[in-house]
């Protein structure tokens, strides 16, 4: 059985939720759906504000393709923009999770996170995946949904991940 003691903090939540709007199948398909979209609307409106303006099809067309380059290229940065301001007034306005003082378990049956007022215990067959990023390992138990923990949490944290790399591998 494994043990690991940590905080978890709002910017632990902040953090999962950008790591998942870049990594997540589901969210990347909707930015480019979204994407696709904006860059054909900005395209239209160009085309038919350029060809109103100045009646000359080489300039109308010359700016439409303008309109939907620029369109193109700056949304990435205005979607992560619009994700850093909305999961930042969340995070102001109150908490984002179990925060507070948290026990991690696990051992041949599942894991369990202890925080504070409130516990939660995961059988193997409910995680998906593991993923990590720089300061977090991330045990999904559903597309948008895993168990948060620190790496600051220490050693423990790669034996996790290779236990539960173990579990996941043997079905």
């Amino acid at each position: 059985m494994g043990r690991l003691e940590y905080t978890l903090t709002n910017d632990d939540y902040v953090a999962f939720n950008r790591y998942a709007a870049k990594s997540s199948p589901m969210i990347l398909a909707q930015s480019h759906r979204i994407r696709t979209t904006g860059t054909l609307a900005a395209a239209v409106m160009a085309a038919v504000v350029f060809w109103f303006l100045s009646r000359e099809p080489f300039t109308a067309l010359l700016m439409t393709a303008a309109a939907a380059g620029v369109m193109w290229f700056i949304w990435p940065a205005i979607q992560r923009r619009a994700v850093n301001v909305q999961l930042n007034q969340l995070a102001r306005a109150g908490d984002l999770g179990r925060l507070g003082e948290t026990v991690l378990t696990w051992d041949e049956r599942g894991i369990t996170e202890a925080a504070t007022a409130s516990q939660a215990v995961v059988g193997w067959e409910r995680v998906r995946r593991v993923e990590e990023s720089g300061q977090h390992l991330y045990v999904f138990t559903g597309d948008l949904e895993a168990l948060i923990v620190p790496k600051r949490a220490g050693a423990g944290v790669a034996e996790l991940a290779r236990f539960t790399q173990g579990k996941l591998a043997a079905g």
